[in-house]
């Protein structure tokens, strides 16, 4: 969590133990989470800066 705190990143990690896979994900939320993240990817795929359109200081208590 710690590497996703004040950042616009989704970490994701996956493992599979048998026939079980598990998937674990996380998010600095108070970024606006998803809303956050959907930007983010939308300015990449459009070649756009990351962060255009967000503001650059985060709230982190």
């Amino acid at each position: 969590i710690k590497s996703t705190a004040g950042t616009h990143f989704c970490d994701i990690y996956a493992a599979s133990s048998g026939n079980a896979l598990f998937v674990n994900s996380a998010i600095d939320n108070l970024l606006r989470g998803a809303s956050s993240q959907a930007l983010v990817a939308a300015n990449l795929m459009c070649g756009y800066d990351e962060g255009m359109g967000i503001p650059t200081i985060a709230y982190i208590p």
